[in-house]
């Protein structure tokens, strides 16, 4: 299965917040992976090092947006 998405341009990129992956998160508050693939307190930091240095693919770490 190919993508039509071109990756090439970052603003195509998916992005993958910590707390999509959280295990203390339920579904209706965000949490968007089976409780049994998901991990105690991730941070954006151990997102990064996996994708960069584990699955080899390109990732850019957003700098936090105080509101």
């Amino acid at each position: 299965m190919e993508s039509s998405r071109d990756y090439s341009n970052e603003k195509n990129w998916i992005r993958i917040y910590p707390i999509y992956i959280d295990k203390d998160v339920k579904l209706p508050q965000g949490r968007k992976v089976s409780i049994n693939k998901s991990c105690e307190q991730p941070t954006s930091s151990d997102i990064y090092q996996a994708i960069t240095k584990i699955l080899n693919l390109p990732c850019k770490l957003e700098e936090e947006v105080k509101i």
